[in-house]
């Protein structure tokens, strides 16, 4: 629904019945997304990764890529303060990657994500 403005449309119509918000990939410019939405009248929410590598375009590395899930706790926290404070990643090229959140995910299936949410929620607390 993200490359086909379209089909996100037809997914904002099918929300709007429902009253609650709609959560998408955070990226750089939201501004088209958040225009159709409006007038649906759908809030949307901005997801960034906390565990998850990114790609050049903001989107999400396959997890097939060597590197696309991040386990390394201080990797994983330093981009949650790239995320909270600098609205950025760095790509799995080394690029940085603009891009505006409204929430965090941290996959379950990172066997460190419950270990981390303390840490997490810490700097997001600091900050």
């Amino acid at each position: 629904m993200l490359k086909d403005e379209q089909i996100f449309e037809a997914v904002v119509d099918a929300v709007s019945c429902f009253n609650i918000p709609l959560m998408l990939l955070a990226k750089k410019d939201n501004q088209a997304l958040l225009e159709i939405a409006d007038n649906y009248d759908v809030p949307l929410l901005f997801e960034a990764f906390a565990d998850r590598a990114y790609m050049d375009d903001g989107s999400l590395a396959p997890r097939t890529m060597k590197g696309a899930v991040l386990t390394d706790e201080e990797a994983i926290l330093e981009q949650v303060r790239l995320i909270h404070i600098h609205k950025e990643v760095i790509s799995i090229n080394g690029n940085r990657v603009e891009l505006e959140a409204d929430t965090l995910c941290v996959h379950g299936d990172n066997d460190e994500s419950i270990k981390l949410i303390e840490s997490i929620a810490e700097i997001l607390e600091e900050e």
